[in-house]
Order: C-alpha cells, then sequence, then structure tokens
C-alpha cells in the first residue's frame, strides 16, 4: 500500500525527487542543501509523512527554542520526518545522527538547510548516517521551458540521439534569464517575476551574509561585490580583479583582496555561487589545482539583477547575453549531472564561431537538453 505524504498542491515534479527514495533506501537520513526559495521544503514533503519547522516564528520560535533545548524530542513522529531548517538548532544533527544509530533504520529523516552548517557546532560529520544531495532552482525542463528529448544519460552513455531544433527563440531565452528556476516564478509575469531576484540580491547584502556567524558585514561592500561578480560572471578572475571592478564601478566602495575572500565564503555557504573548477585531461595532473575555476550565480536571474538588466537590455548586449546564457546552461547541466552521478568542470578555449548579430546568434542555439 503506497504511503501517504505531505504533497503540497500543485507541486511540480523535480529530477532529485528520482533520487530521494534511492538514498532514503540507503540511508538513515538524507541532508537536502541549498539555496533559499528553490524548493527543499516543497520537495522533502512529497517524500515526508510529518514534519517539524524548526523556524515557524509563532508563540516567538518556540519550535526553534523547544528544538535547541531537546533536539531528540522533536524527532519523534511518523517516518519519513521532515525537519526544516535544521541549522536553526544545529544539535539536531547529532540527534538524528544518535537516533540512526540507535534504529539502524533507513529512511527515517528528511532534513533541509539554506546554509553550511554543519561545522564546529556539531560534533559528529554524520558520515555513513546522514547523505547530502544538493538541490537548485528549476532547470528548463523542471520549469516545463524544455521539452528534455536529448538526454545527457544517453549522451555520457554514447547512445543514439536525436537533435530536435529548440523551441525557444532568443526573446524568450531573455526572458528565462530574467526569471530564472525560482518555483514561485514559474507562472508569474515578466514584471512580477523580476522582482524576486532583485529582492533576493537585497536580502542576501542587508540580513543573509551576516547571519550565519552572527559577524556585521556591510551591506553596502555586498551590494557592489554581488554586482561584481555579476560582471564576472561565468569569466575567470581573481579576487584582485574583483577589487579593482568594484573601485572602477561602484559608488565609492572599496573591499580589500581579504574582506572580498571572506564574503566569497559566505555566499558560497548560502549557496548563492558556485564555483566551477578547471577540467585537465589527465586524472593525476596537478594542474587541477592550479586552475582558477570559473564562478556563477545558483540562478542566472540573480546576475541579471545584479547588473540592473531586462530583457530589453540584454538583447540589446549579445556579449552580457552570451555570458548570462552560459550561467543558465551550466545551472541546468549541475541538475542533470547530480542525477546521472556526473561533475562539471570547465575549459576556456577561443570559439571558433563568434556571433555578428542576434539573428546570426538566434540561429545557432543548440536545442535544450537533460
Amino acid at each position: 500500500m503506497e504511503r501517504t505524504t505531505l504533497t503540497r498542491p500543485g507541486y511540480r515534479h523535480r529530477l532529485i525527487d528520482e533520487l530521494i527514495p534511492q538514498y532514503l533506501a540507503a540511508f538513515g537520513a538524507i541532508l537536502i542543501e541549498g539555496p533559499k526559495y528553490c524548493g527543499k521544503t516543497w520537495t522533502c514533503l512529497h517524500h515526508s509523512q510529518s514534519v517539524y519547522y524548526v523556524s515557524d516564528p509563532d508563540n516567538n520560535y518556540a519550535n526553534r527554542a523547544r528544538a535547541r533545548l531537546d533536539p531528540s524530542g522533536i524527532l519523534i513522529g511518523e517516518k519519513p520526518r521532515l525537519i526544516d531548517e535544521w541549522q536553526e538548532a544545529p544539535g539536531i544533527w547529532d540527534a538524528i545522527r544518535f537516533s540512526v544509530d540507535q534504529g539502524r533504520d533507513k529512511g527515517g529523516f528528511l532534513i533541509t538547510g539554506s546554509s553550511t552548517a554543519c561545522g564546529t557546532d556539531t560534533t559528529h560529520s554524520g558520515t555513513g548516517r546522514i547523505a547530502r544531495l544538493s538541490m537548485r532552482p528549476m532547470s528548463l525542463f523542471e520549469s516545463g521551458d524544455s521539452t528534455g528529448t536529448v538526454s545527457l544519460a544517453d549522451l555520457i552513455n554514447q547512445k543514439g540521439i536525436t537533435l530536435q531544433p529548440s523551441r525557444l527563440n532568443l526573446g524568450s531565452l531573455a526572458r528565462l534569464l530574467v526569471r530564472g528556476g525560482w518555483p514561485e516564478s514559474i507562472d508569474l509575469s515578466e514584471a512580477a517575476a523580476a522582482l524576486i531576484p532583485k529582492q533576493y540580491l537585497l536580502s542576501l547584502a542587508q540580513k543573509d551574509i551576516s547571519r550565519l556567524d552572527g559577524i556585521k558585514r556591510d551591506s553596502a561592500k555586498a551590494t557592489a561585490l554581488l554586482s561584481s561578480i555579476a560582471r564576472n560572471t561565468a569569466q575567470i578572475v581573481s579576487n584582485t580583479t574583483i577589487e579593482k571592478d568594484i573601485a572602477l564601478n561602484s559608488d565609492g566602495e572599496r573591499l580589500s583582496p581579504q574582506t572580498i575572500a571572506d564574503y566569497l565564503a559566505k555566499l558560497k555557504e548560502l549557496f548563492v555561487i558556485e564555483e566551477i573548477p578547471g577540467w585537465a585531461p589527465a586524472l593525476r595532473s596537478p594542474m587541477r589545482l592550479r586552475l582558477t575555476p570559473k564562478r556563477y550565480f545558483v540562478d542566472p536571474s540573480l546576475a541579471v539583477a545584479g547588473l540592473k538588466a531586462d530583457t530589453t537590455t540584454l538583447l540589446q548586449d549579445m556579449k552580457t547575453f552570451g555570458f548570462l546564457f552560459e550561467n543558465l546552461v551550466i545551472r541546468d547541466l549541475l541538475i542533470y549531472t547530480s542525477r546521472v552521478g556526473a561533475s562539471c568542470s570547465t575549459i576556456s578555449m577561443t570559439p571558433s564561431w563568434k556571433p555578428t548579430s542576434s539573428s546570426a546568434w538566434e540561429e545557432n542555439v543548440g536545442g535544450q537538453s537533460r
């Protein structure tokens, strides 16, 4: 008999849905981690029979207080049990690990987190007990904007594929860059959807980047850094280059390379930026350690917002459009590769073909794959 879960009305299937049951069968708990607003909670509810919301604000955050005082007590409930935003009470991690050890049952808990809080506040890594899965905003396949007729798994396994023209033209791609893959944005108007990444960056700069460790960071400096990352999306740049870029383009802000490194580390902990390592052909090549990674936002809409761009301005600047399109491709590839157990790396090379116009670029846009 199929178990009833807490699936929300209107839930859209995610590719990670195919992985979660496999991991529940092998581990006592799964940590689903990723940026805020990417759909972690709804996806975990789809696989859960009970839930505890640590960050529920009712009764002066009584749930959080209880979780900090009695982390083992909040684990009682039908399994799989979802513990949402566990990092608000880090003791939950060790309580789950201990519970898994005692019961030795599989698939007992799903845990969500929007920051990498597992560290000094926990005493055990959870190795062998708690598996980790990454989640990102929706790919074009998940949002219904790509047919998925070309399979990444088939490409990796060297199976025959049939290429088909993309149904997306240049204008629709520009709109998808502005909208992004945030689940709540999918059905919004273009103007409404564009507001979400703008507010996302504002919240990052004013609150989230300081909330992780309680150290107050300058929101103006954080905003300047986010804008610089947007200007340098999909490019190989050093912290020194970012320092010069901020000095040149911001309104009087100055950040040292050390400050930039600190802020970037926090953005990675919040799963806001992705750093894709360089590719080296030899398995043991030392060049893997020397290649500077390319940096991307977890969703291209954040880069669009950081540039204060919109559909019209993107279509007027094909070079910038190309970098942001690469960000979209990387977002989707990271989602698809995680499903098939592969990984992404980057290589810098000079393309043999360069677009001379919007129409030429549009004619050479390939179909979407998964």
